[in-house]
């Protein structure tokens, strides 16, 4: 019996550009292994929420932790991340967006 490798987690660090409907954000990811952490903040920076999450292979999920969230609505992030790209869908609420990324230099 051949058991596969797991796929290393693709390098996600540093600060992202996230744009989806008419929302633009910007998260700050720190990674450890295989977890996230970080900070959302919304458009223009004014508030900001703690972050945590997974990173696996090219897979990625993020949000405001349920037992912090204090709004219904906070976004919880999931999709697929390619070099300095992300995509996938973000859930707000029952809504259901498709999202963009963009590595900041």
């Amino acid at each position: 019996m051949i058991i596969g490798r797991a796929e290393a987690p693709a390098q996600v660090a540093g600060t992202w550009a996230l744009v989806y409907g008419k929302a633009n954000n910007i998260v700050e990811l720190v990674q450890s292994g295989d977890k996230l952490t970080g900070k959302l903040f919304s458009e223009g920076g004014a508030t900001h929420a703690p972050i945590t999450g997974t990173v696996q292979g090219a897979n990625i999920q993020f949000g405001v932790p349920k037992e912090l969230a204090r709004n219904p609505m906070a976004p919880q992030f999931e999709g697929t991340v390619a070099g300095a790209t992300m995509k996938g869908l973000v859930k707000v609420g029952p809504m259901r967006i498709p999202f963009t990324g963009t590595r900041k230099q």
